[in-house]
């Protein structure tokens, strides 16, 4: 029984440090924000940016239908850079203040089969077990 009795010492260890490293992490709304801008405002922008980008080249190529090809390139490319430098200011002003990190991986004490159960719980794959929920 004595083997037993450190197998369980050394995941009572693991999940103490574990606890300790998940001090100060905490979601204050990530999830809203990346629904918001994943739903909302990289689609309409994206669409937005590609008629003004695509009007823009009629404009810039004197509107003949021959470069077609143009305008929806002229298109792309500006709702293309405006949606990473808009993703970039998003990620800056609203993710990063929508979590707290903390300083360390949580997990990395953890070993692997511990790793994988600890994400498939939080994926919702399967439900919570009785460690992680006190």
């Amino acid at each position: 029984m004595r083997g037993l009795d450190d197998l369980l010492a050394e995941s009572e260890d693991r999940w103490a440090r574990a606890e300790r490293r998940a001090q100060g992490v905490a979601d204050k709304g990530l999830g809203k924000a990346l629904t918001t801008y994943f739903s909302l405002y990289l689609p309409a922008a994206v669409v937005l940016l590609f008629i003004v980008g695509a009007a823009l080249g009629m404009q810039l190529f004197q509107g003949e239908w021959a470069n077609v090809h143009t305008y929806l390139f002229a298109g792309t490319m500006l709702a293309g850079i405006v949606a990473i430098g808009a993703g970039i200011t998003y990620n800056a002003k609203v993710i990063a203040s929508a979590v707290n990190m903390g300083r360390m991986n949580v997990t990395m004490s953890l070993n692997a089969d511990e790793q994988k159960a600890i994400r498939r719980e939080i994926l919702g794959q399967v439900t919570l077990s009785r460690n992680t929920c006190q």
